[in-house]
């Protein structure tokens, strides 16, 4: 994916007729990049960017967003892995709520939902992908129902929501934001995953941060997030800067070994799947108890260092409905 006009060009023009899904602001907007199928704008107001709805993807996109030969792969991959690597994700939650029922967002294929039974949350999840949800369903046995966040008629009866991953594809986030709030008991918390535009990887990484794509129409900042929940009624208890190395892995490091070392790079793009991303990481992270203590050691030393330090492109972002 890349750039079809150098920066110093972009940089000189402006989008109009838009309106910032952040902070509401219609005017004074920049194009920050242009790729072939469709172009980064900024909010002159908040700095928010993102990919006008002009340019989203089609609205059934996530209705069939990972197919069965992908389902194969996960049903393949390290469940143990996976169970030690999500229950990281209840230690940041618990310091914030100790137990209630939680509502997991965009599920995927249910792995965060599955084990929510090994902590004090009663766990359920939402995904719109059909092809998800009956694997979460069927091959895990636990409740993701197949559907659409938005058209949830629950109110008040959940202590946590959480949303991993899922913000930065939402055309249109305060709404998303809003049925979070509706959802939610007073004092409950949403916890929200994304990849952090402010932080010094993105900002180093320019154009060819991995996280910039069609589907993410969203890359907020810690501020823009910050911002998005104030206006639904939300207040922010903390932001965790961390990465994941899964997605560092998969999604950035051995797409470019491939197209590195790719015959084809010359004639044509490496193509490169959910299902190819899976695979590698199985083929990675397969092995036996030993094998998969020590991975899960390093994973967690990674996030609490990155943590810690402070340095990563990702952000988890915690706060109540108040």
């Amino acid at each position: 994916m890349q750039p079809i006009q150098p920066d110093s060009a972009i940089r000189k023009e402006t989008e109009q007729g838009l309106k910032c899904p952040v902070c509401s602001n219609a005017s004074g907007f920049r194009i920050v990049y242009r790729f072939s199928t469709f172009k980064l704008v900024e909010c002159s107001a908040c700095k928010f960017r993102f990919v006008p709805p002009s340019e989203h993807l089609p609205p059934d996109y996530y209705a069939r967003y990972k197919d069965e030969a992908v389902a194969l792969e996960v049903a393949k991959a390290n469940a143990d892995l996976k169970l030690v690597m999500n229950l990281e994700r209840y230690k940041w939650i618990s310091k914030f709520k100790s137990a209630g029922r939680l509502l997991d967002v965009g599920a995927g294929w249910g792995h965060f939902v599955w084990a929510g039974r090994y902590t004090t949350f009663q766990t359920e999840g939402i995904e719109p992908s059909e092809q998800n949800a009956k694997f979460a369903s069927q091959h895990l046995n636990v409740p993701v129902k197949h559907g659409d966040f938005l058209d949830m008629n629950a109110e008040e009866v959940f202590d946590v929501v959480t949303m991993w991953d899922v913000l930065e594809h939402i055309n249109e986030p305060i709404t998303f934001v809003q049925q979070a709030y509706r959802v939610l008991k007073s004092g409950g918390i949403v916890v929200i995953k994304v990849p952090d535009a402010s932080s010094p990887i993105a900002k180093l990484s320019g154009r060819i941060w991995h996280n910039i794509s069609q589907e993410h129409v969203n890359l907020f900042g810690k501020k823009t997030l910050s911002l998005l929940l104030q206006r639904c009624g939300f207040k922010t208890l903390k932001i965790i800067v961390t990465l994941e190395p899964k997605n560092i892995l998969v999604y950035a490091v051995i797409p470019w070994l491939k197209r590195a070392f790719s015959f084809k790079r010359r004639t044509a793009q490496l193509t490169y799947t959910n299902a190819d991303a899976q695979r590698s990481f199985n083929a990675i992270t397969k092995g036996g108890k030993f094998k998969t203590a020590v991975i899960a050691n390093a994973h967690s030393a990674v996030i609490k260092l990155s943590e810690w330090l402070r340095i990563g492109d990702e952000m988890v972002v915690i706060a109540q409905k108040t």
